[in-house]
């Protein structure tokens, strides 16, 4: 099992991704892509848990994508979500049936596949 968890401040935008074993997140940020992974063994393979905790500010309009092992399985995973994730033509709403598409054409072993895609929005008063 893998954990991964986002705690953002709504205040301040700072966010704290908290990384368990699990796949790497990314951060799209207009035509820039930033990848958060951590080198933290699964939950459950250690006796005491083992995480990491990465700090990231996130702006407005930042869209934050976070997938299960089953979609992200090694290195080249994370070259193609990058780059899908850099297509300035692929609304938001699309995303997570486009990366689970993919993972379907790619023929990835059978797993789990989670995609959650959240974007930022700052509140109008």
């Amino acid at each position: 099992m893998r954990g991964d968890l986002l705690e953002i401040d709504l205040a301040s935008g700072k966010s704290s991704f908290i990384k368990s074993g699990a796949a790497p997140s990314f951060v799209k940020r207009g035509d820039k892509v930033f990848k958060l992974q951590s080198k933290t063994a699964p939950i459950g393979i250690m006796k005491n848990i083992d995480a990491e905790q990465l700090d990231f500010c996130l702006k407005e309009n930042d869209t934050v994508v976070m997938v299960s092992d089953g979609v992200c399985q090694d290195e080249r995973d994370t070259e193609w979500i990058s780059s899908l994730l850099s297509s300035a033509d692929i609304p938001i709403s699309s995303l997570p049936s486009k990366i689970l598409a993919r993972c379907n054409e790619k023929g990835l072993k059978k797993d789990d596949r989670s995609v959650c895609v959240a974007t930022v929005h700052c509140a109008v008063e």
